[in-house]
């Protein structure tokens, strides 16, 4: 499970006379991170379906069953809300 810090944060616990520790925070190597959105498909009727995040319609047919996808196509949110 990959774990991602604040490096600003942690350089405020970590005492300014620990040098080698403030130079492997600082040193660090950075990934660009989103926060998960958390959304959940809305029927809309008519063979269509629409995120609540987004709001992107999706025509549902034998090549999209919403029920079992789990994450929008169009934003990336986590459908796992309830109504």
């Amino acid at each position: 499970m990959t774990r991602y810090i604040d490096a600003e944060k942690l350089l405020k616990h970590i005492p300014y006379e620990e040098i080698v520790s403030r130079f492997a925070v600082v040193n660090s190597p950075t990934e660009d991170v989103e926060p998960v959105k958390h959304g959940m498909w809305v029927d809309k009727g008519h063979f269509t379906t629409m995120c609540s995040c987004c709001e992107h319609y999706v025509s549902r047919g034998l090549l999209f069953d919403y029920e079992t996808m789990n994450f929008c196509p169009n934003c990336g949110a986590k459908m796992d809300e309830k109504e």
